[in-house]
């Protein structure tokens, strides 16, 4: 038999469960080979099938990560999604589910949205859309040149000996 059958035999006794040792005796049964030769293509053997067995549990484990990351993505609301909620809770197409307590019991019912649900779904719409952002009013002087916040060195240098004079 070729190395690589004898290989390949050891390969499918351990895919079947047996253990190393079992392996190695049914190889002997089946060859004229010397034990030292056996144990070495069981070892080889055995090297690949943990190394295939390695390569499918990280396959596995990619492919389990992928599907999770894919679902996490679909649970969160795009930014257009969350708009078009809120837009349909301002105009009252969709029910608001409200919990009341009857008895001890909390009983949830669906409602059409209250006028504060409506001005509190406008708000959020509009922090969205940064319609609060403060209007930027840039520092000019009369003429409309810019106002500058800093003073080179030059600058300073300059101012102090103005004052130095004016002494």
């Amino acid at each position: 038999m070729a190395n690589r059958v004898i290989i390949d035999n050891a390969k499918a006794y351990l895919d079947q469960g047996m253990s190393d040792k079992e392996a190695r005796e049914q190889l002997a049964l089946e060859t004229n080979l010397t034990p030292g030769l056996i144990h070495k293509y069981v070892k080889i053997a055995r090297e690949e099938v943990e190394d295939v067995r390695q390569k499918a549990k990280l396959a596995a484990d990619e492919a389990y990560i992928r599907a999770v990351s894919r679902s996490a993505v679909n649970m969160v609301m795009s930014r257009q999604e969350r708009l078009e909620y809120l837009t349909q809770v301002i105009r009252g197409e969709i029910k608001i589910t409200r919990a009341y307590t009857v008895a001890g019991i909390v009983v949830e019912t669906p409602e059409e949205p209250s006028h504060g649900d409506r001005l509190k779904a406008l708000a959020e719409i509009n922090k969205m859309e940064g319609d609060y952002a403060p209007t930027k009013i840039a520092q000019t002087t009369i003429e409309g040149q810019d106002i500058q916040r800093s003073l080179s060195d030059q600058q300073l240098v300059d101012i102090l000996k103005e004052i130095n004079n004016l002494k």
